[in-house]
């Protein structure tokens, strides 16, 4: 499936990485469908991650616009010293997230943003990676009820709420590894 396209693409987007130490990357794949036209999209995920921890990442969260959320981890022993986090639950963990069903779809400013945010909140207070990713697709489905950046954002707890009551989720396409 690898195309010259695409693997110029995607060493593009891991460039900025060479030879600097980082403790999360987050790369932006809004568009998978166009970065790796291909319905199997989901099998270059894995790889672009496992590059970006050869390149000194600890963990690496992808955001993949209407698809999900993909999150990977190597060995995170000293990110968990930082920020108190339990270092076996973030070790060498993979999390594929299909997004939430959004009540409606007005604007997607911020959206990204507003999904990054909520998984740093829910790491710094203790949750699990599988927790974290899930938040952070839920908060970028209520993102996107609004025109601007800020009104459709939800609290952790009204996010977890919404996700307790039975909040559907966008199962579309056949998410596995």
């Amino acid at each position: 499936f690898a195309t010259e396209e695409n693997v110029s693409f995607t060493k593009q987007l891991l460039a900025p990485l060479n030879g600097k130490k980082k403790i999360f990357c987050i790369i932006g794949a809004s568009r998978p469908d166009k970065m790796w036209p291909t319905e199997h999209w989901i099998e270059f995920l894995k790889p672009l991650a496992e590059k970006a921890l050869e390149l000194g990442c600890k963990t690496v969260l992808i955001k993949c616009g209407t698809k999900g959320m993909y999150f990977h981890s190597g060995k995170v022993s000293d990110i968990g010293r930082r920020v108190e986090l339990n270092a076996s639950e973030w070790t060498d963990r993979e999390v594929l997230q299909p997004c939430f069903k959004a009540e409606t779809v007005l604007s997607a400013t911020g959206t990204g943003d507003a999904s990054i945010a909520a998984f740093l909140t829910a790491m710094l207070r203790g949750k699990t990676p599988e927790k974290c990713t899930v938040l952070a697709a839920a908060e970028g489905a209520c993102a996107v009820t609004a025109y601007d950046a800020l009104s459709g954002l939800k609290s952790i707890e009204e996010l977890e709420e919404k996700i307790k009551s039975g909040w559907e989720q966008n199962l579309g396409e056949r998410l596995c590894l």
